[in-house]
């Protein structure tokens, strides 16, 4: 059976909204509702976290997702505090903007952490009150998977994850039509699913992520990764 692993672009949908804290901020963010952690990284096991914050941030003009990924290294030393950060983006007042996607146990953690990152040049946007509302995430996270079975995955770090390999890039709006589809005809429809595409040995490989609470059996997954696949080939 396989295990692979590498640095992954996911695709999800959100329902977000300012931060809930005890304290004013004068940057902007965000939350997604509580306990909805999908992927974690080696050093920090997703067992353990509770929150998923966005940062909402001025880019970087030259090399962004690397700038952010390294500094993340350095905010860890400065803060002393445990925990993942991801760069990305997301829709907000109809403009995409830039966002670092931090998943912490203790959301106090994020006045810390805000100041660390500052500190290292990065800039925020000023906060603003917004209505919750759902939108579209896209971050780029590390992922870890090993086979169960032909075309499953497991999350290494967290079990009610798995993914299907459909073998096929497919648009956002594409996937969002065949997810729909599915779960109208599927006799299993509580689970949540986001794209992912996995770069590895100078290629992609194409995965739906199937987040499930509980976990899922491998003979759904197959199923569903079925339906895929004859919905994609019938497009």
């Amino acid at each position: 059976m396989e295990t692979i692993d590498g640095l992954a672009c996911i695709q999800q949908e959100e329902t977000i909204g300012n931060i809930l804290f005890d304290k004013p901020l004068k940057e902007m963010v965000l939350e997604s509702n509580p306990g909805y952690s999908y992927y974690g990284r080696n050093s920090f096991p997703l067992a353990n976290v509770k929150h998923n914050l966005y940062l909402i941030i001025k880019p970087f003009k030259v090399c962004h997702l690397d700038n952010i990924l390294r500094i993340y290294q350095d905010v860890k030393k400065i803060t002393g505090l445990e925990f993942a950060a991801y760069p990305g983006q997301l829709k907000l007042f109809n403009v995409m903007h830039a966002c670092i996607k931090i998943q912490t146990t203790d959301k106090n953690d994020i006045l810390p952490i805000i100041d660390a990152y500052k500190q290292k040049g990065v800039e925020f946007i000023k906060n603003k009150k917004i209505e919750n509302y759902t939108t579209d995430i896209t971050t780029k996270e590390y992922v870890k998977m090993q086979q169960t079975e032909d075309f499953v995955f497991e999350d290494i770090h967290n079990k009610e994850t798995a993914y299907i390999e459909v073998g096929k890039y497919m648009e956002w709006n594409e996937f969002k039509e065949i997810e729909k589809i599915i779960k109208n005809s599927f006799n299993y429809r509580d689970f949540k699913a986001s794209l992912v595409s996995l770069y590895k040995e100078l290629s992609y490989r194409e995965f739906v992520s199937i987040y499930v609470k509980g976990g899922c059996d491998c003979g759904k997954l197959s199923e569903m990764r079925n339906q895929f696949i004859q919905t994609l080939e019938l497009k």
